[in-house]
């Protein structure tokens, strides 16, 4: 069984399983923007899982999945990236988003190990 660690590091959110897969989330604050992070039951749209004490117990990341969508609107820079975790029988979803004007990005690292599986910005 695995287990995800969520904590906070050097102006960003690391979350780290047993297998040593790791998303970093730059979140230093910016003008202009709204961003975050959740653990979602669907993807895009779910309801939002509850990750008391800093971690999620029973989920690995699945390094096969990656997805992203646009901002909210034509206007709208950024967007949402999202990660699956399973257990083997359910999975969730690890979404980080950032909304702004074109100025603010947020950056996000999926790795496996020494590994670099995603790399970019929202």
């Amino acid at each position: 069984m695995g287990t995800v660690k969520i904590f906070e590091e050097g102006g960003a959110t690391n979350f780290v399983d047993t297998e040593n897969r790791f998303v970093g989330f730059r979140t230093t604050e910016q003008c202009c923007e709204d961003f975050g992070w959740s653990f979602l039951k669907c993807l895009w749209d779910g309801e939002a899982i509850d990750h008391e004490g800093g971690a999620l117990e029973g989920f690995t990341f699945d390094e096969a999945f990656f997805q992203t969508t646009g901002g909210r609107s034509e206007w709208d820079e950024g967007g949402k990236a999202a990660f699956r975790l399973t257990n083997g029988a359910d999975e969730i979803f690890l979404v980080l988003e950032n909304h702004h004007n074109g100025y603010y990005s947020h950056g996000f690292t999926f790795r496996s190990g020494e590994k670099i599986l995603q790399d970019g910005s929202l």
